[in-house]
Formats: C-alpha cells, structure tokens, sequence
C-alpha cells in the first residue's frame, strides 16, 4: 500500500512543475518558425540581422534536439527556408548571404521551442517515474524514507521512518518534524558539510548521524539525499536504522581497546608473566603439600620480593608454614613455625584467610600493625626485615581457602611494584590449585594405601618344601592406587591357592570390587572349588553387583606334594614357568574378562619339574606406554634369570619388581614368585606381604 504522505507531496510538486499542454508545443514547433523566418529575412539592417542569427545559433547549441516536436518543427523550417531562398521565378531575388541567416534564425527559434516544450515534458515525466519509485521504496518499509524542503520542515515520511523516531502522523501532519531540529548539535557541522555537496552535486554520499527521538533518546541512522528533479529546494532521503551496528561496533571497538590493553600490559609484564609460568609449573609438579608450600616462596623469592611467608590453618590458628628473606635468611627461620596467628584477630593475614580477599598494607601503617602479643623477640625480628609495605593474598580455590601468602617490600629493596603484586595474586592461584590437589592426592593415597594393606593378606604365607616370594608396589607418585592384588592361600589336604588379580580403573572405588572379588575366590576355594569353579562366580557376583567394573585374574590350586598345578585364567597375563634354561607361558585357556560372562570357564592342570619357578604377575610389570608386550615379557624373563639362586622369598620378589620397574611403576605391581626349595634348604620363616 502507497503510504499517503507520499502521493500528495508527488501531486503538489507536478502541478507547480507543470509543461507546456500539448497542442501548444506542436503549433508552436509548426508556426513559429515560419513567423521568426521571414521576420528576420525582413530586416535590413544586417547587424540586427546578425545578432538575431547569433542568438539563435546559440540556442541550437545549448538546446535539447532529437524529440518529435523539434523534429516537425525542422520539416516546416526547412520548407520555409527553401521557400524564401528559391522562390518561384525568383521574384524577391533573395541573395546566397541572406538565405544562410534566414536558415540559422530557423534554427534557433526550432530548437528554443523545443527546449521550452519538451524538456518541462520530460521533466513532467522524470518527476512523476521518480515519483512512483519513491512510492514503492516506501512501502517496503525496510528503511526510513522522507520527503523535506531546504527550511528543515519534513513535508512526508513513511511509517518506518515515523518509528524511528519515535513520532506519529497526526506529529507529521501538523509540521512538528523538523529534520534540523531532529539532529543533535554535534552533527551540524557535518549536516552543513552534506548540504553543500548537496547544493553542488544534487545529492550527497551517504553518512552516519544520530536523530533525537521524540522521547528524548537516540537512534543511530545512515542517511542518503538527493535533490528532487528540477529542484535546489526540496528533496527525498533515506534513512537506515544502524543502532544495531552501532552497538556491535562499540562492542568491538570496546574489545579492540580491551586487547591493546591487555597487549601493552603484557609487553610491559614480560617478566612478570615469565616468573608466573615457571612458578606454575615447578607448583603442578608437586604433589607433597609441604613441597608445594616451599616451592611457592621459592618462586615469589627475590624474583618478586625479598620476604614471603605462607600461613596454613590448624585448628583456629594460622601457622607460618614457611618463612623466606632474601636478604636476611637467619630471620626467616627463626619467624618459621612459630608465632601462630589467630584465626579472629585484625591481622592482615587473618582478615585476608577470613574474607578470601587480598588486604594491603601500605609502608607506613606496616609497622603498626605488628601484632604485639607475640612478645619482643617475634618484633625484633619483624623489625630487622625493615618491611616496606605488603600483602596478605589468600589461597582461594572456589570458595576455600587453604591458606594465606604474603609478600613483602623491604627498605632496601623498595616497596613492591604493581606488577608484582599481580604476579603474585596469580601465583597464589596456582599455589591453591596446586596445594588442594596434593592435599587431595595425599589424602586419597592415605585412604587407599590404608585400604589396599586391609585387603592385602594379613600375614605371611609359606609352602612346605618352597621358597614363597610375593610383593605389592602402587603406582608412581601422581598416580591413584589400582586395583592389583595377590594372595598365598592354605587349602585342604595341603594344597595351596595362589592367585593374582587386577580390577580395571584406579582410586578408591576400586577396592570394594577388589576385595569383594579377592574374598570371593577365597571363599569358593576353601570349600573346595576347582579353579574355574572360582573364577565362574567371580565374574558371576562381579557381573550381578557391580555391573560396568571388569577385573583380570589368575587362580590356581597348587598341590606341592605331586607338584601339580591346576589353574584357569580370565583375561590376565599368562604367568611365566621358568624351568632351567626354558620358559613356559601358562596361556591355557585364555577366558574373557571377569564380569563380562558368568558361563562356565575352562581350566588346565599341569604337573611341574622339580626345578621351576612360577612368576604370576599384574600387567604393570610388562606393559608400560611405548613398549611392546612381548618386549615387556622378555625383559622380565631376562631379568628373573639374572637374579642371584641364593636371593629367596621376598627378597626375591622386590628385587625383581625392582630390576624391572624400579621402586614405583606407571601402573600397580602385584608378583607371586614360587619354587621349591635347593637341597637342604628350608623356606624362609616369613613370605611377606607388600610394601606399599
């Protein structure tokens, strides 16, 4: 629909801009030429006669040629012409000069008629094409459009430009939209700027402004202008609403300044940030809180400052943890471990633990706020450190803190550098995150380590007539305790069930299925189960109770008087029977994991020589990343055959956990080492049980 502020302002401007009517232009085009042409043939005044011609050659220039009138009006000149330069019988006696003049003020008058006529025709026709475009334009409403005189009073507008601003049409009817009044005063100067290009050129770029809403606030636009045709008075712009991409352009603008900020700041922090990266990184390399504790005023000391302290809360006490002076290192032992803070006090340090917010303390309130109660050795040492300003920066993960850090300024060194400070703060971040994870480790590993000794067998283990070596080592420090376990158990009629297990994952919820499983099996044998028997309600009751938990295992009955071996494997490594210079692997049957299928498994029975060795171990000894299985394998065989004949029991077994892992692997070891004892030997009083 065509808005209807638009149809009227089209209308009012055709009738003042109005043509010649037709007829008009067509008699003039046919008879004025005729009428001009003999006049000027009459003049006998040859300058006269020359001006006129001229003026008319003039116009045929500057005139619009090429149209139908003009063209009628050539034809009937040209007759003219003819007819006075060749009259019949050549009764006037027109000479050649005189026709030449008579033609060029044809000519003239041709092409001033044609001018007067059709270019207001064509004027007419422009205005009211421009006129529908405009209409259309209008009606989308995609953009503001607006039609205004030179003064500033705004004569129509469209709907969406009525919202823009915030006005209504009874506003627009009544004339109370003043396009100069709309723009703030910051804009003028702009706005005089386009008017000129406007006056210059009939319209000008587009360009960015603001307009004041009726309600007072305003709204970003983009506006065009050009002149309406054939006037320097009135006009038609568009208006574009660009808040929006304004408000993004701010906010990149705003991010921009944020990033050169934090540029600038970086290129004049390089130190700093330098000391952060290495601080955290020697602090995430720890897992012993009180290394973490030592390493973070190694880090702050002197990089950042000549005096830190750590506080750690026992009870309602603050304990300095640490204490570290550059400058006057005596000082710091004898401020270490003592002269606890109290938890209540007005403290820096307390008041820093309690709001989890670092409190400064300017140089010159520093010594004021010594708390006195310590009695006058703790403030002739504070004294001696001439501390020059400092802040108390708690060590805050969410919403606990597991500590406070201060750091000082000394007299000699200065008061501490902004920079420093912020160092210091992120530090103290990575100093908590770093100290609630060994916390956390050490107390997991505390639990666990309790745990896995628990499920363990309680006591040593032996077998008539053999040397009996088991051990248990966890995983390296930075890794949680797995689920690896073994057991020597004494069954009926002397027979022996040795047995090792892994149940899949670490940390502490893996030991309830371990020791569910390890009793299981226990159970199962004592009552006189066969192997597989065993292992079937082990993947039973682990499939039933703990459905998602997996576990490998080796069970075996040993029966040392006829040396026989009956044992059913479930997903573990295939134990080793090392016979003089040969070695076995016990790999039949295979079986799926415990867990996984609680039908019936199968088991195999060996009988043994009389100088074997049996090695059932967990895959932590073979398998570590980077090394192939067999290769692991075979670097246990050779370091089992390296071992000394005279090295038995437990000893044995250390020793070649140690060979192969060393003291603390990637993953658990658990090792059950078996042989029969050398000639007139007897087994070691003791088998052992693990040493965590």
């Amino acid at each position: 629909m065509t808005s209807p502020d638009a149809r009227p302002t089209a209308d009012r401007v055709t009738r003042r801009r109005g043509g010649l009517p037709a007829w008009l232009g067509w008699a003039l085009a046919v008879g004025l030429p005729l009428v001009v042409s003999v006049a000027v043939w009459r003049i006998d005044n040859p300058d006269y006669r020359l001006g006129v011609s001229f003026i008319a050659a003039v116009a045929v220039v500057v005139a619009v040629a090429g149209t139908r009138p003009g063209l009628v009006a050539t034809a009937v000149g040209a007759a003219g012409f003819w007819f006075t330069v060749t009259p019949p019988n050549n009764e006037w006696g027109l000479k050649w000069p005189e026709g030449v003049i008579s033609l060029l003020t044809f000519l003239g008058c041709c092409a001033l008629v044609v001018a007067v006529s059709h270019q207001r025709d064509v004027q007419v026709r422009r205005r009211a094409a421009y006129q529908r475009r405009y209409r259309r334009l209008s009606d989308i409403g995609l953009l503001g459009v607006i039609f205004w005189e030179i003064d500033g009073r705004v004569t129509g507008a469209n709907d969406a430009f009525l919202e823009m601003i915030g006005y209504s049409r009874d506003d627009l009817d009544a004339g109370l939209i003043d396009w100069v009044a709309l723009t703030p005063a910051e804009y003028h100067g702009t706005d005089a700027a386009k008017i000129e290009e406007l006056t210059a050129e009939g319209y000008h770029e587009p360009y960015e402004k603001e307009y004041v809403r009726k309600d007072g606030s305003r709204v970003a636009v983009m506006v065009g202008t050009a002149f309406l045709e054939g006037s320097d008075r009135e006009g038609i712009s568009y208006v574009v609403d660009i808040t929006e991409r304004w408000r993004l352009e701010q906010e990149r603008e705003q991010l921009l300044a944020s990033e050169r900020h934090a540029l600038a700041e970086a290129e004049a922090a390089t130190r700093r940030l330098r000391v952060v990266a290495a601080a955290s990184a020697r602090l995430m390399a720890n897992l012993d809180p009180e290394r973490v504790l030592h390493e973070l005023t190694e880090v702050v000391v002197p990089e950042l400052a000549d005096v830190a302290a750590v506080f750690v809360p026992e009870g309602g006490l603050l304990r300095r943890a640490r204490v570290v002076n550059a400058r006057h290192p005596q000082l710091g032992e004898v401020l270490s471990t003592r002269f606890p803070v109290t938890v209540g006090s007005e403290s820096p340090v307390a008041q820093a633990f309690r709001t989890g917010r670092t409190v400064e303390v300017p140089a010159e309130v520093s010594r004021a706020r010594i708390p006195h109660e310590h009695g006058p050795e703790y403030e002739a040492a504070v004294a001696a450190m001439a501390v020059s300003g400092s802040v108390a920066i708690p060590l805050r993960v969410a919403n606990d803190v597991l500590g406070v850090l201060t750091v000082s300024g000394t007299q000699e060194r200065g008061e501490l550098e902004p920079d420093a400070v912020i160092a210091a703060e992120q530090i103290a971040e990575r100093a908590a995150v770093a100290l609630q994870k060994a916390q956390s480790f050490a107390e997991e590993r505390r639990i666990a380590t309790l745990m896995q000794r628990a499920l363990l067998p309680d006591s040593t283990r032996s077998i008539d007539g053999h040397e009996v070596g088991t051990c248990y080592v966890p995983a390296a420090v930075g890794r949680e305790i797995g689920g690896d376990w073994w057991d020597v158990l004494h069954l009926p009629e002397g027979r022996v069930g040795l047995i090792v297990g892994d149940v899949s994952g670490h940390g502490v919820h893996v030991a309830p299925s371990m020791a569910k499983l390890r009793h299981s099996i226990d159970g199962v044998l004592m009552h006189g189960a066969s192997p597989a028997e065993a292992v079937t309600a082990a993947s039973h009751l682990l499939e039933v109770n703990r459905p998602g938990s997996y576990a490998t295992a080796f069970v075996s009955v040993y029966d040392p008087a006829r040396r026989r071996l009956t044992y059913s494997r479930a997903g573990h490594p295939p134990p080793l029977l090392l016979v003089g210079d040969g070695v076995r692997q016990l790999d039949h049957p295979g079986g799926t994991l415990l867990g996984i299928n609680s039908a019936m498994r199968s088991q195999t029975t060996v009988d043994l020589p009389d100088d074997f060795e049996l090695i059932a171990f967990t895959d932590g000894l073979v398998e570590e990343p980077g090394l192939d299985y067999d290769d692991g394998v075979e670097r246990l065989v050779r370091a089992a055959r390296a071992l000394p004949p005279a090295l038995a029991g437990q000893t044995r077994a250390e020793q070649l956990v140690a060979d192969v892992v060393g003291t603390t692997g990637r993953d658990d070891v658990c090792v059950v080492m078996v042989r029969p004892c050398p000639p007139d030997t007897s087994p070691p009083a003791a088998a052992g049980t693990s040493s965590p």
